[in-house]
Formats: structure tokens, C-alpha cells, sequence
């Protein structure tokens, strides 16, 4: 589409041999050709593959030719500037796939580990909440089989019903008359709510003597229950018995040793033995476990 005229000219500024007329309208045309160029280098590069291409080939009609030439030289840099776009987009498409994967899969452990940490604190919960049913459900049967041995004093293993009307009633001159001890006036909350219930069933049999079993299911316990409720209380009854016989066994211990330390000192000879005593030698040993002696006696005991 370009003049032979035209091409002359590219080809003249391209080579930078300029015409010696009209110098500086040519000048200012290299001056503003030499600018576009910077801008976009792959022109220079046409032209200097178009004028190769001429001198290569040396064709008839050399305008047309590399007229031509540029042309397709045009079309290929748009294809490849069209593919170099694609690549690019290509490029991008896949850095941000990849980044959106990665966050994803960040988001997805996070979850992961957020549902394996609330699942571990639910079991935690799950276990420390049955533990404390359990421990809840063997004192609330401790308590109901105390209070059974409570309210038969003469160990027949029947209470009358008279009695159970007197706990339950609620007056505190019948309870009073009960003379039981705090422990077991202090009624679990699941069996002071059935307190009027057992009361009303009660109320119309006062002789009636009741057996453990029979205690047991004014409670709502069964037979298997009501077996286990004394398994429990008897395991709670021998710990208590080995705490007092532990206990008696300290005291007795620290009492001979008072016994021996108040010997020692009546007899003169603290820190020293029969022969230390006249050579007047002290024993630091003896001196030194007495001194200890002293000092856990006079804490008090407990």
C-alpha cells in the first residue's frame, strides 16, 4: 500500500542516508522516526529484516517487495505478540490457580485441624462429664444406703415407715428426732425431689416395715441398684477405715516418741550418750533428730 516514494524514504532514514535537499524537514522526519522507534523497536527490526531480505534476494521491482515483506513481517508480530499475550495470560492464569489451590488447601487443613481440636475437646468434655456422673450417681447411692443404716440403729435391717415419713416430711422437730448426723441431712437434690411423692405413698402406711430393697425402690432403684448402692457404700466404708486405722497409727507413733524425747530430757542426757555425758561430748546426730522431734510435736495435729 505504500509509494515507491514512501518506502525511499523509510529505507533512506532506516540507513541514515539522508538527501541533501529539503535537510531539514529529513532531519526533523529522523528525529520523530528515531523516537518511534524507541517506543516500538520491533519496527527497526522489520526494517532492517525487509532491506536484508532486498539485498538477499535483489527482486525487479524492490518497493513492492519489501513493501511486502513488512507486511508480512507485521502479520508475524502480531501472532506472535497475540501468542506472547496468550502465554502470558496463560502464565498469570496458572500463578493464581496455583495461589487459590494453596489457599485452599491452607483453608482446608485449617478446618481440618479446627474440627480435629473441637472433636478432641469434645471427647475431653464428653469424659470428664461421665466421670462426674459417675462420681455424682456412687455418692448419691452412698447416701441412700447410709441413711438406710442410720434409720436402723438396731441393725434389723428394717426401717419403719415412720421414720422414712419423718425424713421426708420436711418438719425439723421429726427430723431433729432422728438424731441423724449432718452428713446425711444433707439430701442430694435427685432424692429431696421425691420427697413429697414418697411421702404421700407412705403416709397412708406408717407401721409398715420396710426392707433395704424396699427402700431402695421408694427411689427408684432396683434390685441390681439397690445391690450395687451397697458395693459402693462398703468400698467408701473400708476407705474410711483404713484413713482412721492410717491416722491412729500416727498418732500412737508420735506419742512414743513425746514418751522418749520427755525420757531423754528428765534423765538429763539430750545430745549425748552415757559416756559422752561425763566427757561432755556432744552427739550432733541425736542432738539434731531430737531437735526435730521437737519441732513436729509442736505443730498441731491433725
Amino acid at each position: 500500500d505504500n509509494s515507491p516514494t514512501d518506502i525511499h524514504k523509510l529505507v533512506c532514514v532506516s540507513t541514515r542516508r539522508m538527501p541533501s535537499a529539503d535537510s531539514q524537514q529529513q532531519n526533523a522526519l529522523y528525529k520523530d522516526f528515531a523516537a518511534f522507534q524507541s517506543v516500538y523497536p520491533e519496527v527497526k527490526d522489520a526494517l532492517n529484516l525487509a532491506i536484508t531480505k532486498v539485498l538477499r534476494e535483489r527482486p525487479a521491482d524492490p518497493f513492492s517487495f519489501m513493501a511486502k515483506k513488512l507486511r508480512e513481517f507485521n502479520e508475524e508480530f502480531k501472532i506472535e505478540k497475540a501468542m506472547k499475550s496468550q502465554a502470558a495470560t496463560k502464565i498469570q492464569s496458572r500463578g493464581r490457580g496455583m495461589i487459590s489451590r494453596k489457599k485452599a488447601n491452607q483453608v482446608k487443613d485449617q478446618q481440618e485441624k479446627d474440627q480435629a481440636a473441637a472433636k478432641i475437646q469434645s471427647l475431653g468434655r464428653a469424659k470428664r462429664d461421665k466421670t462426674r456422673v459417675k462420681g455424682i450417681r456412687q455418692q448419691n447411692m452412698v447416701w441412700l444406703n447410709e441413711t438406710f443404716k442410720k434409720l436402723d440403729p438396731q441393725n434389723i435391717r428394717v426401717v419403719q415407715a415412720i421414720s422414712v415419713i419423718a425424713l421426708v416430711s420436711g418438719d425439723d422437730s421429726a427430723i431433729d428426732a432422728l438424731d441423724l448426723p449432718d452428713r446425711i441431712l444433707k439430701v442430694p437434690p435427685k432424692y429431696s425431689a421425691m420427697f413429697e411423692r414418697i411421702h404421700s405413698q407412705l403416709r397412708e402406711e406408717p407401721d409398715k416395715e420396710l426392707s433395704w430393697y424396699d427402700f431402695a425402690l421408694l427411689f427408684e432403684l432396683d434390685k441390681q441398684a439397690a445391690d450395687q448402692a451397697q458395693k459402693e457404700a462398703a468400698a467408701v466404708r473400708i476407705q474410711a477405715l483404713g484413713r482412721k486405722k492410717r491416722d491412729k497409727k500416727k498418732v500412737k507413733d508420735l506419742k512414743s516418741t513425746r514418751a522418749q524425747l520427755d525420757e531423754v530430757e528428765e534423765e538429763g542426757l539430750l545430745g549425748y550418750t552415757v559416756n559422752q555425758a561425763e566427757t561432755t561430748q556432744p552427739v550432733d546426730v541425736q542432738a539434731r533428730q531430737a531437735a526435730e522431734t521437737r519441732a513436729r510435736l509442736s505443730r498441731p495435729e491433725t
